[in-house]
């Protein structure tokens, strides 16, 4: 349930400022994630990519590389 807010200029004010707080507090934890991503995947290459993949798709494609025949047919399509 939302909580309603006066409009007595004071109480806007400390929403915003409450709602911008917590987006910074998100865009510090986004960051952060990506980076150890980012990190992990320059170390461990492909091996940790499958890794990523399984945990966020929850499953790894038995292909994971397109050959060149593959990308010509797929850009005519």
């Amino acid at each position: 349930m939302l909580d309603i807010t006066r409009a007595d200029g004071f109480a806007e004010r400390m929403l915003i400022n409450q709602i911008k707080s917590r987006s910074g507090e998100t865009d510090r934890k986004v960051s952060a994630a990506v980076s150890e991503i980012i990190y992990a995947v320059r170390m461990g290459g492909d091996e940790a990519v499958r890794e990523y993949t399984e945990k966020f798709d929850g499953a790894v494609p038995e292909k994971t590389e397109i050959g060149r025949e593959e990308m010509e047919t797929a850009l005519k399509n």
